[in-house]
């Protein structure tokens, strides 16, 4: 059973889902447009062995509104989060997570036990974000984002959303999702702050901010998980080298065949090697 509380936090309050305390902390982070219950396939197995945090990001879910979506403003929320905790915690971040984790680990390794950065997007990636189905579909969900409309009826628009196809002809997003997960996604885009998609379009969402370099201040163990570009990972080779190579203490695991969302599309193969990385700590 996880309960949730609104949390001060160094900027927005933030929405903080929490577990049974068995064991050590854990804070896992979503990613863009998502909540935190995008982690409900591994929150049963990870909350029997680890007291388990949550949060909703600024912008996203039942957390505050902000004035900038950077990805230091994320970065600056989870440092002031970790400081409600006694022990140093581990960070579980997907996507925009996973770079909010490495940069909180980067600035405040005392509070860090081990970190895991589940597929972050690399620079090379976000440079040409809009010539993938990633453009289109952020495009599309910021247009729907924040209306009070039924959830069936956002889920309808999504599917409907134009994207390159694999022979590189529009298809309908929805003919690349199943119904059951666009549902999610319309939910998370009716409470999410459409001004959180336009620095990951216009480029701007880094904000000065180096995954490599952020990596050579990381000490503690890390785990970086990369998923298949061909499959819409968003960490090319090119990203995640020099990223892995970067870290004092890696274990890099690749997902061929996999997506970006490794924890919905193999929760197996993820909670494999999550089991696998935490019981080495």
């Amino acid at each position: 059973m996880f309960t949730e509380e609104i949390v001060p936090a160094a900027g927005p309050r933030l929405n903080v889902a929490s577990g049974p305390r068995n064991g050590p902390p854990l804070w896992l982070v979503h990613g863009l447009i998502r909540r935190w219950q995008d982690f409900g396939p591994l929150l049963p197995a990870l909350a029997a062995r680890w007291a388990v945090r949550a949060i909703d990001q600024r912008g996203h879910g039942l957390s505050d509104r902000a004035a900038s979506y950077l990805v230091p403003d994320y970065v600056a929320d989870t440092v002031s989060l970790l400081g409600l905790e006694e022990a140093p915690a581990v960070l579980v971040g997907h996507s925009l997570g996973a770079l909010v984790a490495l940069g909180a680990a980067a600035r405040l390794p005392a509070a860090v036990r081990a970190v895991v950065m589940i597929d972050p997007p690399g620079r090379g990636f976000l440079a040409r974000v809009n010539q993938t189905a990633y453009g289109p579909t952020w495009a599309g969900m910021r247009a729907l984002a924040d209306h009070p409309r039924p959830v069936a009826e956002i889920a309808r628009a999504l599917a409907a959303i134009q994207v390159p196809g694999p022979a590189g002809r529009p298809v309908p997003l929805g003919t690349l999702r199943d119904a059951a997960s666009l549902r999610f996604v319309a939910r998370c885009v009716r409470d999410l702050d459409p001004f959180a998609l336009t620095p990951a379009l216009d480029g701007s969402w880094f904000g000065g901010l180096d995954p490599v370099a952020e990596a050579a201040r990381v000490h503690c163990p890390a785990l970086l998980v990369v998923s298949d570009p061909a499959c819409g990972g968003m960490l090319p080779p090119a990203d995640a080298d020099p990223l892995a190579a970067a870290l004092a203490d890696v274990t890099r695991v690749d997902l061929p065949g996999v997506g970006h969302l490794p924890h919905t599309q193999d929760t197996a193969a993820t909670l494999r090697v999550l089991h696998a990385f935490l019981d080495s700590l």
